[in-house]
């Protein structure tokens, strides 16, 4: 799925995501986490922080064919955001969640970029030795370092 969106310190230019969501990509399991705006949430009431917006991982890309349409949706797993940073990087930390919802492709606003969050010193190795899956981690750290749009829209 590619996503085209407007530099925003350039508006003449625009910055495309491909984003992946394949059991299989070069032999590796490739789901892409993205953002999109947080349906709870009405219009009105957005603050323009982090709380506008919903963090989730593609799971699966599909079309619906209902009578004459056709409706391009994903299927996603949520992710919760923590109401604390971390200390040592002033990032985001979410975690999983077991809610998973099918929304429509057009509400997907950007990729967003994850790293494993470690609670303790042996987390990841345990992690790794288990299920050796960077999906498989229960909490993430939402880096808003990664490019300009992702800073400024979610910092």
């Amino acid at each position: 799925m590619n996503l085209n969106i407007p530099d925003i310190c350039d508006e003449s230019n625009i910055i495309r995501y491909t984003c992946r969501c394949n059991p299989s990509f070069h032999s590796q399991q490739r789901y892409d986490w993205i953002s999109l705006f947080n349906t709870q949430i009405k219009e009105s009431d957005r603050k323009g922080d982090i709380s506008d917006f919903s963090i989730g991982c593609l799971r699966l890309l599909f079309e619906f064919k209902q009578g004459g349409d056709i409706y391009y949706l994903a299927y996603i797993q949520h992710f919760i955001r923590r109401n604390v940073r971390d200390e040592d990087t002033g990032m985001w930390v979410l975690e999983r969640t077991p809610t998973h919802e099918i929304v429509p492709i057009n509400s997907i606003l950007q990729h967003v970029h994850l790293v494993p969050f470690f609670d303790t010193k042996t987390s990841a190795r345990n992690i790794l030795m288990e299920t050796k899956d960077i999906y498989s981690f229960d909490h993430y750290l939402l880096n808003h370092h990664c490019d300009r749009h992702t800073y400024f829209s979610l910092y």
